[in-house]
């Protein structure tokens, strides 16, 4: 009995409940309704509002009023009456500097009638009363209004707007929509309710309330009965929108919900609940006192209980025997059980854990994936090498997404099912571009049988480019040797030949008037000189000289090297300098850095056209020195790359050729590097980075 009151209070307690569950619901459902018949009552003002001003700014609207065309303004708004949807349109025009000497009432309504003339009315339903007059004058004084007012049998929204020529106001043009049955009907049908509008003793509702509802309704929510948006009644759920939080006075829209119904309904669910349930728990109860007079309920229970222990994973606590019998049997054969299980998850966490710690701390990257191109282990520094990896470790399982190259390869392995060492692929991953190491294998169960491929890969991005930088130190190495034993071979002779011929030029008897001989012994000595000044560039670039290192500023350098070159000769291209402060002193040759600054500024502006801009930036990086010179000219494609620090390699109609192979080699002499990128078309960025000792 006890336990049958129980149920039969919780039950009740379940019923109220719901109850209370379901009249919450309604009400925020009738909150939300609310909300969205305020926004399409402002949208709609809003829509009037943008109307009116379009029309007040017709051109022939304008012109029309002005002239007194009432034939051709009605004619005009007619059409704009037939397709902006609206109820009324009317234009007044007169003079209102008497107006506001008069009293606003019923008695002296004719008057300012007199002196507001009516030109053009269109539409049904035209108001004529005080509040309609009144807003009339304001639109005639310049402003926009808009307001809820009778008709003879209705109630309309207005809006009123000045026509203005020239900044003079010359009439005033109001349009409107009918608040009748129509609309109600249209909101009940958009918004799912029953909806009843009241203005000025006026109530306008859809056939589908009776008057005898309405008028219970109304009266029970009326705004002088209560003041928040919601009224619960017996039966009803009551809405209440009052016009003014659209800038509208004198009218209240009532959403409604009948709620005796559905309160119908769920009084019946209770009573058949209850029923149900008392008849359900009594059968129980019987049954329940028939089973507990065996002995196989509290053995049974005991064995149910170690099962949901072991399949909850808590297999540590042993099964209590529940007797000698065969459960006691069962319950002995499931400690065992636990104890090897134990024995067991201890050997495959400590493998677990072990491999995690391999998987984790190795430096190549590691992807298992099964016959189906999906990833099943990835460690962190397959995520390091390739970016796009770590949506595959935030439980993304196919390669999609990852680049192009790596991915055809893997695909390549898995199907062709053969395995590759050390392929060196191109990959761009997160925006970088590298160059990686990847061997494949099959991966096998323990049974023997292929269950996908076994990935290792490695970022060599570094060491190809040592192998780069070796390859063009080295060349450019040779290359310096070889020049300073042909340019010392040279320079000998050509001092020689030099002073020879300044000699037999001054001991050369030829008369005054003959000039040829002047100038061609003149000219011999200008391509002496010329071949002295490639000697002396080949020395340069084979043995710079840098026994005069000194504290140099960087500012210092960028600045004198700017000053040595003559900018008046690139005009409309601008340099900016954007060198940090505290960068402080390091050990330069100043004469080679800035040779060398010289020829990276000089390549900048002979590449740029006018218009562009140079930007010269230096920062210190920790130990390191950083100097990048930007430019917006033609730029270089890969081949011309490739070249650019070989000697007697150049681009220009004149020149040796030899410019950047010196600077290589002057950056190179200061500990430094070099890096360049280019495009064609977008601009060249050459990259000097220092690491020395300040």
């Amino acid at each position: 009995m006890i336990i049958l009151l129980h149920m039969i209070v919780s039950l009740i307690s379940l019923t109220f409940i719901i109850s209370e569950t379901n009249n919450a619901s309604q009400e925020n459902q009738m909150l939300k309704t609310i909300d969205g018949i305020s926004s399409y009552l402002k949208k709609i003002v809003v829509d009037l509002d943008l109307k009116v001003r379009l029309l007040a700014g017709q051109k022939k609207v304008i012109e029309y009023t002005e002239s007194g065309l009432n034939s051709l303004l009605n004619r005009e708004l007619v059409i704009y009456w037939q397709s902006l949807n609206i109820d009324y349109i009317s234009v007044y025009k007169g003079d209102i500097s008497n107006l506001p000497n008069f009293t606003l009432d019923t008695d002296n309504i004719s008057i300012i009638r007199d002196d507001i003339s009516n030109l053009v009315n269109i539409g049904s339903n035209i108001p004529q009363n005080i509040l309609f007059i009144n807003n009339l004058i304001s639109a005639l004084e310049g402003n926009t209004s808009s307001f809820i007012t009778d008709t003879d049998n209705a109630v309309m929204l207005v809006v009123v707007s000045p026509i203005k020529r020239s900044n003079h106001i010359i009439a005033a043009l109001a349009i409107g929509i009918l608040l009748d049955e129509k609309f109600i009907l249209f909101l009940e049908k958009f918004f799912n309710t029953q909806i009843v509008f009241t203005a000025n003793e006026m109530k306008i509702s859809s056939s589908n309330i009776s008057p005898q509802m309405m008028d219970a309704v109304i009266g029970e929510a009326s705004p002088s009965n209560y003041s928040g948006k919601i009224f619960t009644s017996k039966n009803y759920i009551i809405g209440h929108i009052p016009t003014s939080i659209i800038g509208l006075n004198g009218g209240y829209f009532y959403s409604i919900y009948d709620t005796a119904d559905l309160k119908k309904q769920i009084k019946q669910y209770n009573i058949i609940s209850i029923i149900i349930s008392i008849l359900t728990l009594s059968a129980a109860m019987f049954a329940g006192m028939t089973f507990y007079r065996s002995t196989f309920v509290q053995p049974f229970q005991s064995l149910i209980e170690g099962i949901n222990k072991i399949s909850a994973d808590n297999i540590y606590p042993p099964f209590k025997s529940p007797g000698n019998d065969e459960f006691g049997e069962v319950a002995e054969t499931f400690n065992n059980m636990c104890l090897d299980l134990q024995i067991r998850k201890r050997e495959i966490e400590r493998l677990s854990l072990y491999n995690s710690l391999i998987l984790e701390n190795m430096k190549s990257g590691i992807l298992t994936i099964n016959l189906k191109g999906e990833v099943i282990t990835v460690n962190p520094a397959a995520c390091r090498i390739i970016k796009e990896l770590e949506k595959v470790r935030d439980g993304y399982s196919t390669l999609t997404g990852l680049p192009s190259s790596f991915t055809a390869l893997i695909s390549s392995v898995l199907s062709d099912r053969k395995h590759v060492t050390s392929v060196e692929l191109s990959v761009k991953t997160g925006g970088v571009d590298k160059e990686i190491s990847i061997s494949s294998s099959k991966l096998k169960s323990e049974g023997g049988s292929e269950i996908g491929i076994i990935t290792v890969f490695e970022d060599i991005t570094k060491i190809r480019n040592l192998e780069d930088k070796l390859v063009v130190s080295s060349r450019l190495a040779a290359l310096g040797e070889m020049a300073a034993g042909v340019a010392h071979q040279i320079r000998n002779p050509l001092a020689v030949m030099k002073v020879s011929m300044e000699m037999l030029r001054e001991d050369l008897a030829y008369p005054e008037d003959d000039t040829e001989a002047g100038d061609l012994t003149g000219f011999i000595l200008n391509e002496i000189d010329t071949l002295d000044s490639v000697v002396n560039n080949f020395l340069a670039f084979a043995r710079p000289n840098i026994g005069n290192k000194s504290p140099e500023e960087i500012g210092d350098l960028i600045d004198f090297s700017v000053r040595s070159i003559p900018l008046d000769k690139y005009e409309g291209i601008s340099l900016v300098r954007e060198v940090s402060s505290g960068i402080g002193t390091y050990l330069f040759d100043r004469n080679l850095i800035v040779q060398a600054f010289t020829n990276i500024i000089v390549n900048a502006f002979q590449c740029s056209e006018k218009g562009d801009t140079i930007v010269i930036r230096a920062w210190q990086n920790n130990s390191s020195l950083n100097i990048e010179f930007e430019d917006e000219g033609s730029g270089m494609n890969e081949e011309i790359i490739s070249k650019i620090y070989n000697p007697f390699f150049t681009t220009k109609e004149s020149g040796t050729g030899l410019g950047l192979s010196i600077v290589h080699r002057i950056i190179e002499d200061h500990s430094g590097s070099i890096l360049v990128e280019s495009e064609e078309g977008k601009g060249t960025l050459f990259k000097v980075v220092f690491q020395v000792e300040s």
